[in-house]
Parts: structure tokens; sequence; C-alpha cells
């Protein structure tokens, strides 16, 4: 795992390194948000290689003398491709169905993909979740979000 979290590391503040050489072409103020996202993409980045030599090392699970359970790592590996297959749908979907309707649906099935049962809590971080990125980006920040079915 520790090889694993070095190589992502270095990826990651690779691709963060890259964004920011590309982002000087930009003029100054509009780049200011991503050069400083990118920024702190890369000190995380560089957090992460740092913690990989300081942190104690664990023994895996199913190491020496232990099975590994299949059906535990087959179920992780389709929770993830569910995920996947769950936001490349809404990505692709959002345009015919409108950021109002899409993004709570897809707020509902990722939190519960990720195990959350409590049915108010889903409903309430979905509804005030979607109504909070509407306002602030429709209002404060005045980019247009896709209506879909609701365009007038």
């Amino acid at each position: 795992m520790v090889l694993k979290d070095r190589i992502a590391s270095l990826i990651i503040f690779g691709m963060a390194c890259a964004g920011y050489f590309f982002s000087l072409e930009i003029p100054d103020k509009p780049a200011r948000i991503p050069k400083t996202l990118l920024t702190i993409l890369a000190i995380f980045a560089g957090i992460l290689f740092i913690s990989t030599f300081t942190r104690r090392k664990e023994p895996l699970e199913g190491g020496v003398g232990q099975e590994v359970n299949s059906s535990a790592l087959l179920s992780k590996r389709l929770k993830v491709l569910s995920i996947l297959v769950l936001t490349g749908l809404f990505i692709f979907g959002m345009p015919t169905l409108g950021f109002i309707l899409s993004t709570p649906l897809a707020i509902l099935g990722l939190m519960w993909l990720m195990g959350d049962r409590n049915k108010f809590r889903i409903a309430a971080v979905s509804i005030v979740g979607t109504l909070l990125i509407y306002y602030a980006f429709s209002y404060l920040l005045r980019v247009p979000l896709p209506k879909g079915f609701f365009q007038l």
C-alpha cells in the first residue's frame, strides 16, 4: 500500500504542476481559483508522499497465513463500479433531467451506496445540498445550470 500511495502522490503532484503550468496562460484574475486549487492539490500530494515514510507499517489483510475473503473483495469492487456508473449516469443525464432533478437523485444513490440507510438524513442532505448548490451557482456565481425538462 505504501508503494501505491507514493506512486499516486507523485502522479497527482505531477498533474497539479502541469495544470498550474497551463494555467499561467490564463489572465491573472480568472486563473486565481485554478492556481489556488492546484497549489492545494500539490501540497496534499506532497503530504501524502511524506506520510508514506512516517506512517507505521501495518500488516495487510490476507497476509502470510491468512486467506483473502474473495466475496468481500468482490463486494467492494462492485460498490466502486456502482459508484462510477452512477456518477456517469449523473453526468450524462444532467442535460436531459436538469440539475434540480438529477442532483438529488445522484446524492441519494451515492449515500445509499456508501452505506447510509437513514432515510430522513438521505432526503435532507439530497434536497438541502441541491438547493444550496443551486443557489450558490445560480445567484452568487451567476453560472447557469442545466434546466432539462424544466426549460422555459
